[in-house]
């Protein structure tokens, strides 16, 4: 199953056995503080290609070094966390991960042409391992950069996670409620509005998927992922973590955040 976002073309492409009435309401986000970039285009990803290079952006979106470590020292450490992010997202995907059974998991990316002459492009050329990019799968098409990724998890609650939604309750909530993770962009493509597109086609997606209710925790003191999700995005504060949690787990206190998307 395939939902496509395109720059250069409407925003979204529902697949064929989705028919024009259920097509997904339009799930508005500001623009963003600087120029899009040209033909990003947002898509589920299942081929292993695809899942390898999510799994690339997100070791290197996810970890910071020391100032000092070698670049090779850096690498072979990206390279170890992305093998082990692609392993554990395929076995998210295939209902294997202990724990995530019974929890529908769809990863989203956001993808550029990677040979364009822009500037975001060079400099994503120029700082991003090569695992980040897709190659081309014929004569007619063109390798894409991996610039963004985001799971949508659907299910009550998310593994060993104490501050679950409320929305929608009883039955209804393991088909009809969904939470957001592992939510990054490269940083090179940061402010160009990637995360808002990603958070849009979510939006999409769950709505096609009978998803009323959808979710993301964010830590207290991330202003800007507080901006993104809450001014950009539209959603809202329903709870925050006890402090005393928080504290027990040796991790910052986060906000659970929540908009309808029906």
């Amino acid at each position: 199953m395939l939902l496509l976002y395109s720059r250069n073309a409407p925003c979204v492409s529902a697949p064929a056995r989705f028919s024009g009435d259920n097509a997904a309401p339009t799930v508005s986000c500001r623009a963003a503080q600087h120029a899009p970039l040209p033909g990003l285009e947002i898509c589920q990803a299942t081929a292993t290609a695809s899942l390898r290079a999510a799994a690339s952006l997100r070791a290197a979106a996810f970890y910071t070094y020391p100032e000092g470590r070698s670049e090779i020292a850096q690498k072979a450490h990206q390279r170890l966390k992305a093998d082990t992010a692609w392993q554990e997202l395929e076995d998210k995907l295939a209902g294997a991960l202990a724990g995530w059974q019974g929890i529908q998991v769809a990863c989203c990316i956001a993808t550029i042409r990677a040979e364009q002459d822009h500037e975001v492009v060079q400099a994503l050329q120029a700082t991003m391992d090569r695992s980040c990019q897709i190659p081309a799968e014929d004569n007619t098409s063109h390798p894409r950069i991996v610039i963004g990724s985001l799971d949508l998890n659907t299910g009550s609650q998310l593994p060993c996670e104490e501050l679950q939604g409320s929305k929608p309750s009883g039955a209804a909530a393991q088909q009809g409620r969904s939470y957001l993770s592992n939510v990054c962009v490269a940083s090179a493509a940061r402010r160009h509005g990637v995360a808002a597109a990603m958070i849009q086609w979510a939006c999409q997606y769950a709505n096609l998927q009978g998803v009323q209710d959808l979710y993301v925790h964010v830590v207290t003191d991330n202003k800007a992922a507080q901006s993104l999700y809450c001014d950009t995005c539209g959603l809202d504060v329903e709870a925050m973590e006890e402090a005393n949690l928080a504290r027990a787990l040796k991790r910052p206190r986060r906000l659970l955040l929540h908009r309808q998307v029906k």
